[in-house]
């Protein structure tokens, strides 16, 4: 079992901190697939998201099945396909960690005997849709290791009835509580597939590497080119002061990452997407997890109780520009804290955040937002002068 140690979060979020991570996230569900007459299935288009939607007006595709109006979908150039589909998911978000959260929902379906012997009729489509309409290359190899080829799957980009559309129950999900995350045994089954592929990677290269402390670092990647998690480079100082290995994710192949993550003893990585992937370390592992607002993931939660790592939780932020309704999407802005101070058992010299270079341009990315962002033509010319990818 996960244990926790909260003295280091600001107190303002303390109750919520000690609430969330006591709920149990483990469902001993058993999982079923609906089925549906003449279900039509849609891309994202615009501003409406990718959906698959029965022939009395159900939307199928999140875990919040719901009542749509048919007639804000198109009737025209629907293409009509007299067999089988039975459904992935429908994929808004691409990041990496949102991968094996987000997407692997259904995959436990493609590996049972029911599904290979439905494919053995050669009359049924295994069916995806993606925001870009494309599939990133790190997702075929994170789907192959779990036990699925994912170049089986066809893309979505018309829309498309079939005449009859299975949908999988979900192995990972949420419920209309707000906020927790929930996985059953199939879920922890495709993660197993995964470690076992890792393991076998790691054997036959034979010199991947595995540092005993590791600290994950955001400042490499996107992120940090989007400003939207700003001034982790004097936390990743002091880490690395500390002795701990710094590891930029995606500078390693998928094997590599879950190879670190399953021979980690002792791991320090911001909340988000990036800190996912502790969910494959081994029982016991000491897990830092440095918030960058008053909120947590529940992902990240989910992660921690399937993992049963030792999880001490720190804030590390003044994230004033955060939005109290979609916390989630930042921007956010790291700093020396008194509370990193008290985790790691002495003062650290640094400058006053706000006299911070970073701080200045958390700020400026705000004015930003809230001024010439609300231009299209202003917005691309910005990105384009200054190499800018503000999400």
């Amino acid at each position: 079992m996960e244990n926790y140690v909260n003295d280091y979060v600001n107190f303002c979020v303390k109750d919520e901190v000690l609430r969330r991570t006591q709920h149990t996230c483990y469902v001993p569900r058993e999982l079923s697939v609906r089925k549906y007459k003449n279900a039509v299935i849609y891309p994202f288009c615009g501003e409406r998201r990718g959906e698959v939607v029965s022939s009395e007006g159900i939307a199928l595709s999140t875990d919040f099945p719901h009542t749509v109006s048919i007639s804000d979908y198109p009737k025209e150039g629907v293409i009509l396909k007299r067999k089988k589909a039975v459904v992935i998911g429908v994929f808004s978000v691409l990041g990496w960690g949102h991968c094996f959260t987000d997407h692997f929902n259904k995959l436990w379906y493609f590996t049972t005997d029911e599904f290979k012997k439905l494919q053995q009729n050669n009359n049924v489509d295994i069916v995806v849709v993606t925001i870009t309409g494309k599939i990133p290359g790190y997702m075929y190899t994170l789907f192959e290791y779990a036990g699925f080829d994912l170049h089986q799957a066809k893309i979505v980009t018309e829309p498309t009835e079939y005449e009859e559309v299975l949908i999988p129950d979900n192995c990972y999900y949420q419920i209309d509580d707000g906020w927790y995350r929930y996985y059953t045994d199939e879920y922890v089954s495709l993660l197993e597939n995964m470690k076992a592929r890792a393991r076998s990677e790691a054997t036959s290269h034979g010199n991947f590497i595995a540092p005993e402390r590791i600290y994950i670092t955001r400042t490499q990647g996107a992120f940090s080119s989007a400003y939207r998690d700003v001034g982790e480079e004097v936390i990743e100082k002091e880490f690395r002061k500390l002795g701990y290995t710094i590891i930029a994710p995606e500078k390693h192949s998928v094997a590599e990452q879950i190879w670190m993550m399953m021979n980690v003893k002792d791991i320090v990585a911001a909340d988000g997407s990036g800190c996912h992937a502790t969910t494959f370390c081994n029982p016991g592992t000491k897990l830092t997890i440095l918030m960058k607002a008053d909120f947590l993931v529940m992902h990240q939660v989910t992660a921690n109780q399937i993992a049963k790592a030792n999880v001490t939780y720190v804030s590390v932020h003044h994230s004033i520009f955060v939005s109290k309704t979609a916390p989630w999407h930042g921007p956010f802005f790291l700093c020396i804290t008194k509370n990193l101070e008290r985790y790691v058992g002495h003062k650290i010299p640094h400058i006053p955040y706000f006299l911070r270079i970073s701080f200045m341009m958390y700020c400026i990315r705000e004015l930003y937002t809230r001024t010439l962002r609300k231009s299209n033509f202003m917005d691309q010319l910005v990105r384009k002068t200054f190499g800018f990818k503000i999400s």
